[in-house]
């Protein structure tokens, strides 16, 4: 898991031109427990027994080439890259989303 915050980390930092930005644990804190906290779910944004887990599993070795059609975005600063690290499945609600790469 480490490697893929560490991915994460560094194509948000090629995109800001070489800064270092985060380090993975603050990255960790604020899109997962951070949002959680905001909304008032207690049962989210963290892994531990007892609380609903949605899990995004990543291959750290994967790329996506990120496009317009990809975002709703219409300023990321991601858009016409190549980036590293690739979800290969998604479970929301105990039920799997994603599998393969592939929406299910």
């Amino acid at each position: 898991a480490h490697a893929v915050v560490d991915a994460i980390l560094q194509n948000l930092s090629r995109a800001l031109g070489g800064r270092k930005v985060l380090s993975p644990l603050r990255w960790a804190q604020l899109v997962s427990a951070g949002p959680a906290g905001v909304l008032g779910l207690k049962d989210r944004g963290t892994l531990r027994p007892g609380v609903d887990a949605d899990i995004t599993v990543v291959a750290p070795e994967g790329e996506l080439a990120y496009k317009k059609s990809e975002s709703r975005s219409k300023n990321s600063p991601f858009l016409g890259r190549t980036l590293r690290g690739r979800a290969e499945a998604a479970i929301v609600g105990g039920r799997f989303v994603m599998e393969g790469g592939r929406l299910v």
